[in-house]
């Protein structure tokens, strides 16, 4: 490995970084099928490539994300499924769920609370499906949702 050595001694993080990259890339390239679904598993298990996504759809964000742990029903055509979102903004959220939603879909979402009596409706569409669920936006605030959010 060739170092390169910043002002302070370190060995630059850039240059670390395209090393690693350029030696995944060859083993995506040239290694085993067993190899390609080890480095997958590794940065699936890891969040890398959600971590990824979320930078990459972050640039585009309007609102903050606040982190969200109760259970979420959500209604497609076909079921009514039950999951738990990882973070929510106004205007939308990253849901952790292993159910094959499709871009552009869209889904009803209930949000019941301990502090509120009469759940929260929203409609939103999936824009965006990665390892481990899907990015919603929302299709309409109601001032309920946008009231729960900011009290988070």
């Amino acid at each position: 490995m060739k170092k390169i050595v910043t002002q302070s001694g370190d060995v630059s993080i850039t240059a670390r970084l395209k090393e690693a990259m350029g030696n995944i890339s060859k083993l995506i390239s040239n290694g085993s099928e067993e190899q390609k679904r080890t480095i997958l598993e590794v940065l699936e298990n890891h969040r890398l490539l959600e971590l990824l996504e979320d930078w990459r759809h972050g640039e585009r964000r309007k609102a903050d994300r606040k982190p969200f742990s109760l259970s979420v029903q959500y209604a497609t055509k076909h079921e009514i499924l039950t999951d738990f979102p990882r973070d929510i903004s106004s205007g939308g959220m990253f849901l952790e769920t292993s159910a094959p939603l499709n871009v552009g879909q869209e889904i009803t979402l209930t949000f019941t609370s301990k502090k509120r009596k009469k759940p929260i409706k929203a409609t939103a569409k999936v824009v965006w499906t990665g390892p481990g669920g899907v990015g919603v936006k929302f299709v309409a605030v109601s001032k309920e949702l946008e009231k729960m959010i900011k009290g988070l």
